[in-house]
């Protein structure tokens, strides 16, 4: 389960935007063919931060809910942040004259902002809403893959 709820909100926003651009019939050049690999990269990247926070708190002795506040406060900023600064980085490839850099540029710039806001709003609540009664098995653990600290 822990694995859709990071997966999910980067599935989710390449998806989405995947649909909007067939919808809108937009042509994508062989370079931008490929935006969706890199979106999903760094979209995974700002789940992770988040749902290892929740559990963070969680082990701690966080309930739900709370654990749920502590992620988006505690992480939430610097998730937000780091989208702003790549999505950024890629949107300055947007002024590029090359065609194919600028819509490159745009597209994984727009995508990351989605993944960015789809994590911060779904992963926490996620977390919190299959919590359930599996916290036994996760104390004193940390990661994905639940190794030791």
């Amino acid at each position: 389960m822990r694995l859709l709820v990071v997966l999910s909100p980067a599935l989710l926003a390449t998806g989405l935007l995947a649909l909007a651009l067939w919808a809108l019939r937009v042509r994508l050049s062989p370079l931008a063919a490929g935006l969706e690999p890199l979106a999903l990269a760094i979209g995974v990247e700002f789940s992770l931060l988040l749902e290892a926070r929740y559990r963070e708190a969680r082990v701690a002795g966080a309930a739900p809910a709370g654990a749920r506040r502590l992620a988006v406060d505690g992480i939430g900023g610097a998730v937000a942040l780091s989208a702003g600064t790549v999505a950024a980085g890629f949107a300055a490839l947007g002024l590029s004259a090359m065609p194919a850099l600028r819509q490159l540029g745009w597209l994984v710039a727009l995508e990351l902002a989605v993944c960015a806001v789809v994590a911060l709003a779904v992963v926490p609540a996620a977390a919190e809403l299959l919590d359930g009664r599996r916290l036994p098995a996760w104390r004193g653990r940390v990661g994905l893959l639940g190794a030791r600290r």
